[in-house]
């Protein structure tokens, strides 16, 4: 542990894999125990595609191994050239040990886990609990919990046969426990509920959005906490979680994943430089604060063309250090065609398709800095996945400000296809059609968090407010 190794690497993988914090948390522990030279990456693989990563990561002996997560968990094990006993067990694989050219399969999930609980001082001896999903986590958080005993657990999931046969595998591995495809009736009070499913993840969407994600979690209601009752999620990002939220209004105490991340992370730095050495724990405490600078949720601007959004949000995310995109521009790099090119070519309901594309990816970002299309809340789920992910700021100004910004006559509106005569009566001057755009628009702008009047102000200006407002804890 004292010496210092170059040129290894390590990787995350899963799909989607964007909301991963692990290349950060790696990286960082990476530099604590001196390997300035490791470095670390998350890579999207299909399922589809997993056979052929893993033959190809046979044959890179700098690897020193790399973290699975959904949705290959479970299905990575028949991959394997080896999986430990614990592992194999559970069922599910969240560490693979690159050693001597094999794969080697581990389960830290349910070691993290049982740390978190540790920490809080949940007994969990005795305990009733109900777990939310049967994917490879439910199998973790399952067998840690029947390997300390607790005294029921009820196994929620969707696919009803799925939690089925979780219940059926682990019932003769742990007889103390009682499992429960239903929270029975005669469960009444429960001390622990788990979240394992990424329902409430950011840039995971239900179909139905918030109300499906809302009836997902619906049961909480019925559950009767015992007092200091804990909820778990193992979502880590964001920290407050639909789930979370739920359980708090109904007198949980809360838990986010970021402690289970840390601790598992802690565990596949001991396997991977086969070390027993408890002082890796000890870097926890001082590595959760810029854990969760990195977390910070995107920030979205929102206003009518002409508001600065791009301007200002390039200005705003530099100083920040943060990332900047602007939706127009993805979507013109994602189509090879211009905005008015696609109003031009498809039409306007072709390009609010790959807006709304556009816009939930950006939500699946962390430190970023989002401009939107002047019309991109008005798409159905757009505004509430907004919402849901990040901090949304009105860049307000008056049309005729707008207009004198945007420098448009009646010549140069082929740029500005909601403009153009074409949309609307040509005798209608350019200020009147903006005004009347922004007036169908203007109930959705006001939904924003924070509102900045534009008028008077330079973009660098605007960017200081919204910052300032950041400083301030506005945005926390």
């Amino acid at each position: 542990m004292s010496g210092t190794k170059g040129g290894l690497k390590g990787a995350v993988i899963g799909n989607p894999i964007s909301h991963s914090l692990s290349p950060v948390l790696h990286l960082i522990l990476a530099e604590r125990l001196g390997m300035r030279d490791f470095t670390y990456s998350a890579v999207e693989v299909l399922p589809r595609d997993l056979r052929t990563y893993l033959d190809e990561l046979r044959c890179c002996p700098e690897f020193v191994g790399i973290n699975v997560t959904v949705p290959h968990k479970e299905a990575i094990l028949a991959e394997l050239d080896e999986v430990i006993v614990q592992a194999r067990a559970i069922g599910a694989v969240n560490l693979v040990h690159l050693k001597d050219g094999k794969l080697i399969g581990h389960n830290t999930d349910y070691i993290g886990f049982l740390r978190v609980l540790d920490d809080r001082k949940i007994k969990l001896h005795d305990c009733n609990v109900v777990v939310w999903g049967a994917g490879g986590a439910a199998k973790a958080v399952l067998h840690a919990l029947g390997w300390r005993h607790v005294a029921s657990v009820a196994v929620l999931n969707r696919d009803q046969a799925r939690s089925k046969a979780l219940i059926s595998a682990f019932t003769p591995l742990f007889p103390k426990t009682r499992f429960y495809g239903v929270v029975p009736a005669v469960l009444t009070r429960v001390g622990l509920v788990v979240n394992t499913t990424p329902v409430g993840m950011r840039g995971y969407a239900m179909e139905g959005d918030i109300n499906a994600t809302s009836e997902f979690f619906s049961g909480l209601a019925r559950i009767s906490p015992e007092p200091d009752a804990l909820a778990f999620d193992l979502i880590y990002n964001p920290e407050r979680t639909p789930f979370l939220s739920l359980a708090s209004h109904l007198g949980f105490r809360c838990v986010a994943g970021l402690d289970m991340l840390v601790h598992q992370a802690i565990e596949s730095w001991k396997i991977w430089t086969n070390s027993t050495s408890e002082s890796l724990g000890e870097i926890l405490p001082s590595i959760m604060p810029e854990l969760r600078r990195a977390l910070a949720p995107p920030i979205f601007l929102c206003g009518p063309m002409g508001a600065g959004k791009s301007t200002v949000g390039s200005i705003l995310a530099q100083r920040l250090g943060w990332d900047f995109v602007d939706t127009d521009c993805l979507v013109e790099a994602e189509s090879g065609l211009s905005v008015s090119e696609i109003f031009e070519q498809q039409g306007e309901q072709a390009f609010r398709v790959l807006e709304k594309k556009a816009v939930l990816n950006s939500a699946a970002r962390t430190r970023t800095v989002v401009a939107l299309g002047g019309g991109a809340l008005m798409t159905d789920g757009t505004l509430a996945a907004v919402e849901r992910s990040g901090i949304l700021v009105y860049l307000e100004a008056k049309t005729s400000a707008l207009v004198r910004r945007l420098q448009v006559s009646e010549n140069e509106l082929k740029v500005r296809p909601l403009l153009s005569p074409a949309k609307s009566d040509g005798q209608i001057s350019v200020d009147s059609r903006l005004e009347n755009l922004v007036k169908a628009r203007q109930a959705i702008y006001l939904r924003a968090s924070h509102r900045v009047q534009t008028d008077n102000l330079e973009p660098n200006a605007v960017a200081a407010v919204i910052i300032r407002l950041t400083e301030e804890g506005e945005f926390s």
